[in-house]
Formats: C-alpha cells, sequence, structure tokens
C-alpha cells in the first residue's frame, strides 16, 4: 500500500528549518490578513449584529435584539472587548477573526504533522496560508473564521484524546468545543466527526480495539460531558429567546430539501469560483515545493525544485478547471483512499504487514473522511451561503495536504537530479499539454490576487456618512436632537451609532418604525432609514403603508457593497450580470 502522506517519521521534533518555515508561513498568514487595513468596515449583515454590544442598551441586556438568532455570545463578547480597547476604527472589530485566521495556519501544521507527518503538515499550512476564502473571512467580524480554529482544534484534540486513551486530552478537547460551540452553533460537530470517525475505525479493527471499547467509551462521554458543561452557560443564555429549541426551529427554515440538494451543491461550488484568485493556485504550488523540500531534509538540489514546480502545474490547471475547493475535495478524497481501504481489505480479506498505515493514522484518516462526507452532505441541505463552505474547505485542504505529501515523495523518488533530456522533455510536454487543456476549457473568470478578500468593504459606513450629513442638511439646527431611526439594518445601524457617539445633536433608533412616528409627534426632527434588508421584513413595510401620508423622500443612495456580500443575495452568474440592486432610501416623517 503507498504511503498515506509519504512522510518520514511521525515522532521527530521539528528541525530548526521547520520550525523558519512555519514561522515564515504564519507572517505571511497575518500579513495577507492584514493588508489594506482602511477597506475594512462593518458590511455584511451579520457582522453589524455581532458588533452591536457596545452601542447596545440595558433593555436588550447589551447585545442585539436578534443576537441569539445569529450566534452564540462568545465571538460579540470578543468584539466588545477589541472595540473598548482600540476604539471603533474600521477594522478593530475584525481583531478576533485576524488573530484566530492566523493561527489556524500553525495550528493546521501541527494537526497534519501530528497525523501524518512533516511534509503534510507544511503542505497544509501552505494551502491554508494563500486560501481566498480564509483570508476573507479571517478578515471580517463573522464567526465563521474562528468557528473553523475551533473545529480543526477541537477534532485534533479528540483525535489525541482517543489515541492516547487520556483523559487529560479529553477534558482539553472538550474546553475547545464548548469554545467553538459557543462562537457558532455548529460547534459540536468535533463531537459528531470523532464519533464518526472511531466508530469505523474500531469496527474493521475490531481484534486490536475490543479490549479498549470500554476505555474509548469514557473518553467519547467525558469530552462530550465537559464540553456540554461548560456550554452551559450559552444554554443559560439562550433561555430569554425559548431556549435551545427556538434556535433550531429558526435554522431548521434554512433547509432545502432533497430536491434542491444538487443545485444547492451546484450554487456553493459557483460560490468558490466566484471568491478564488491565483492565491489559491500559489497556495497549491508552494504546498508540493515545501513538501519536497521537506522530503530532501531542507536540502534539494535545483532540479528536484524545478521538477515540484513543472508537476504543480497540472494541479493548478486542474484547480482552474474544478475550482480549487472541488480539487481539494477529490485530493482530501483519495487522502482517506489507501488506509481505509487498508482497514476494510485487513478486515474482510488478509493482514498485510504495512508499519505505515499505523492506527493512529488510521483514525486520523477515518475522521478526515467523516468531515468531508458529512459535511458534503449537509452543505447541500442548506441554504447556499458563501461562509458555509469554510468548514468543508478546511478539512479537504486538510486531506488534500496528505496526497499532495504522497506526490512530494513520489517527486523525490524519481530522482530527477540524475534525469537526462528525455525525461524533461517528457515531463514538460505532459506540462504544457495539461495546462494548454485547462486554459482552453476552463472557466474564463480572472481576477487579481485576492480580489475579493482585499475588496473595498466600506460602502456601508461611507453611505452612513452621507445620511447623517443629509439629515443635518434637511434640518436647521435646533435645540432638539435629530433622530435617525432604522429597523433591520444591522451594519448601517452601527455605523450611524459609531460614527455619532459624541454627537450631542443625534439621537440613532434601533426600534419598531411606529417609535419613529411618536418622536415626530413630539416634535423632534426624524428620519427612517430604508434598506434592502428592512424592505423585505412584514413589519417595516406594513409601518410604511401605514404613514405613507406622513413619509416624505429625502435621498436615495446607491451604493455598491462588496462582492463578499452581494453572493450572499445573488447567484455567481447573476453577480457576473450585474443583477443586483442596493438602494437606501431616506425618509423625512412629517412632524
Amino acid at each position: 500500500m503507498p504511503r498515506a502522506a509519504g512522510d518520514h517519521n511521525l515522532l521527530t521534533a521539528p528541525q530548526r528549518a521547520e520550525w523558519i518555515t512555519i514561522g515564515v508561513l504564519s507572517a505571511l498568514a497575518l500579513l495577507l490578513r492584514c493588508m489594506f487595513p482602511g477597506r475594512l468596515a462593518i458590511e455584511h449583515y451579520d457582522e453589524g449584529i455581532y458588533a452591536a454590544n457596545l452601542i447596545s442598551s440595558a433593555e436588550t441586556n447589551f447585545t442585539h435584539p436578534a443576537l441569539a438568532f445569529h450566534a452564540p455570545p462568545l465571538l460579540p463578547l470578543l468584539i466588545e472587548f477589541s472595540l473598548i480597547l482600540f476604539g471603533t476604527g474600521g477594522a478593530i472589530p475584525m481583531l478576533p477573526s485576524i488573530i484566530l485566521g492566523t493561527a489556524t495556519v500553525p495550528l493546521c501544521w501541527w494537526a497534519s504533522r501530528r497525523w501524518f507527518g512533516p511534509a503534510t503538515g507544511i503542505s497544509a499550512a501552505a494551502m491554508v496560508t494563500f486560501l481566498d476564502m480564509h483570508v476573507l473571512y479571517s478578515r471580517t467580524a463573522l464567526t465563521d473564521g474562528p468557528a473553523t480554529f475551533f473545529l480543526i482544534a477541537g477534532v485534533y484534540l479528540t483525535w489525541e484524546a482517543i489515541t492516547r486513551t487520556s483523559f487529560r486530552w479529553a477534558i482539553a478537547a472538550g474546553v475547545v468545543i464548548a469554545l467553538g460551540w459557543s462562537t457558532k452553533y455548529t460547534g459540536w460537530l468535533p463531537l459528531a466527526i470523532s464519533l464518526a470517525g472511531t466508530l469505523p475505525w474500531v469496527i474493521f479493527q475490531w481484534k486490536e480495539r475490543a479490549k479498549q471499547l470500554p476505555s474509548l467509551g469514557l473518553i467519547w462521554l467525558t469530552m462530550t460531558g465537559v464540553a456540554v458543561l461548560c456550554w452551559l452557560p450559552t444554554w443559560r443564555w439562550l433561555q430569554s429567546v425559548g431556549g435551545y429549541a427556538a434556535i433550531s426551529a429558526n435554522h431548521a427554515s434554512y433547509v432545502v430539501p432533497w430536491s434542491e440538494a444538487w443545485a444547492t451543491l451546484w450554487q456553493q461550488i459557483g460560490n468558490q469560483w466566484a471568491f478564488e484568485s491565483p492565491a489559491c493556485h500559489l497556495g497549491i504550488s508552494l504546498a508540493l515545493i515545501l513538501a519536497v523540500v521537506v522530503h530532501e531534509r531542507f536540502r534539494p538540489s535545483w532540479k528536484v525544485i524545478l521538477t515540484a514546480f513543472l508537476c504543480a502545474m497540472p494541479l493548478i490547471a486542474a484547480a482552474r478547471f474544478l475550482t480549487t475547493a472541488g480539487l481539494l475535495w477529490l485530493l482530501g478524497m483519495a487522502s482517506c483512499r489507501s488506509i481505509v481501504a487498508y482497514d476494510v481489505m485487513r478486515w474482510k480479506f488478509w493482514k498485510p504487514d504495512d508499519s505505515e498505515a499505523t492506527p493512529e493514522r488510521s483514525l486520523a484518516c477515518w475522521m478526515l473522511l467523516a468531515w468531508i462526507v458529512g459535511l458534503t452532505l449537509a452543505l447541500s441541505h442548506y441554504q447556499p451561503y458563501p461562509r458555509l463552505g469554510l468548514p468543508l474547505l478546511a478539512g479537504c485542504g486538510l486531506g488534500a495536504a496528505v496526497t499532495i505529501a504522497a506526490l512530494a515523495q513520489w517527486i523525490t523518488r524519481l530522482q530527477p537530479v540524475t534525469w537526462k533530456t528525455k525525461q524533461w522533455s517528457l515531463l514538460v510536454t505532459v506540462v504544457v499539454v495539461t495546462v494548454g487543456l485547462s486554459l482552453a476549457f476552463a472557466g474564463s473568470r480572472s481576477q487579481r490576487f485576492l480580489a475579493v478578500a482585499w475588496a473595498d468593504r466600506t460602502a456601508t459606513r461611507k453611505v452612513a456618512e452621507k445620511i447623517i450629513e443629509a439629515s443635518r442638511e434637511a434640518s436647521p439646527r435646533r435645540p432638539r436632537p435629530i433622530v435617525i431611526a432604522t429597523r433591520s439594518e444591522p451594519a448601517l445601524y452601527y455605523h450611524l451609532s459609531t460614527l455619532t457617539s459624541d454627537a450631542d445633536d443625534m439621537v440613532i433608533g434601533l426600534s419598531p418604525l411606529r417609535n419613529a412616528i411618536d418622536a415626530a409627534n413630539r416634535g423632534l426632527p426624524t428620519f427612517i432609514a430604508i434598506g434592502i434588508h428592512s424592505r423585505t421584513e412584514p413589519s417595516v413595510t406594513e409601518a410604511l403603508e401605514t404613514f405613507a401620508d406622513r413619509l416624505q423622500p429625502v435621498e436615495t443612495f446607491d451604493y455598491g457593497v462588496s462582492e463578499f456580500v452581494k453572493l450572499n443575495y445573488v447567484t455567481p452568474g447573476e453577480l457576473e450580470s450585474g443583477e443586483f440592486d442596493n438602494k437606501l432610501e431616506l425618509l423625512r416623517v412629517a412632524e
């Protein structure tokens, strides 16, 4: 059986060169996630909700009224601390995601290294460093970047707990899973992945594992118990909105039927295609080259490096044709094939002697298989929001690193240093043909490096500034303050509140629009901002119809949000054709 990762001894301590390499990759990851901070601002609907703690009142328990239905309280709390410590500047709410997103790079290295060896670890770190989607969500105030960190950490720690039969590791796993569960409602996934991976591992290695079954059961129950215990504060916090049942009912409204599963999955593939740029291709190339360098004990010849570079070209061509997400999915599934098939054949037919198929490595493969297959099925049955693909992409990336490391070992075994003209000509021919076919048949979308991840996301803040200015111009200076009310536009509400936090002539309201009418009845100059979300909320449209005779148009703002936001409302095809109307209307309530 071929090696799963093509690595030397998994237990060897990292060399100095390996530490330096992962340090450089981590620094690069931080740089990519911090570039152009002036382009960062709260823009996404959910970002406005998560960042609202500091601007919320005691009436709503100092959180956005809808927070519980969108996320647990941990990330909003971290954002609140960031705003208190560093101010409300554009990039400050993104600090927790930037930090945990950067930390995901060394985490992937260490987890993959422990599972499959040094070359796999370096390969995984290189890919996640340049992965467009991960860079993007590490630059947001959304839960997805931090939740991905806790997902990877949780799966890794459950693996350590099970393979070591260690209650200490089980407790650590439970705590980390609880942190992930308090960040996103899917934070319990490491428990499901570990159980789904451990069961076939035990079944197909029954003779070796039967005696361990009671201990393994206790380990898993310990992880679950600790996770639930540490998550109880979040559970208690949810009681004010009807408990976890209310959250589950809300999530159920986003589930799509089996008949739409394929279309949903296809749209998610389109989302990945819309996000990716040459950065993904650079990450794949670097993953293969660095894996070869590790196999060569950090002393490769230039011919080996050149061979790795040329062999990376067909991978890039495949990524252009299949999308990077599609390629990583295939490589991830391939990584599980050898050891999973080995376990099945050994259980059913024969018992070969292969030192590479260690129990630890086998369990990691079963977990990765459960991760990739399980989340693929889940993703196809949920509304195709782009960010939901990130946990699956993380699992695919970890699995793909195994296949890439195996390819790297194959390259070193070819011994390119001894090649003659014939071998080089054959390799170059294969590369040219593959790349040519890719250019001929792949999609035509071409983007700048990290185009979506580095896009300007300040449109909502700028339109908030215009609303404030227009309201003041429409209201001569009075002793009484100007009221600007908005509903179901949390990103706009955040910017209106932070921009006027030191102004004594402004009051920003997040309440039923009837309250704005009451303010106008008291003689206050009152304005209502209506955007893409509030126009679809029944309570808002009802209020607008009821008081239509008192609402006077002031100005309409047509502003362009980034593709990161647009893809939540339109398909990639509609995005390409420009079919997205995002207008915000400012109305004045007649006194």
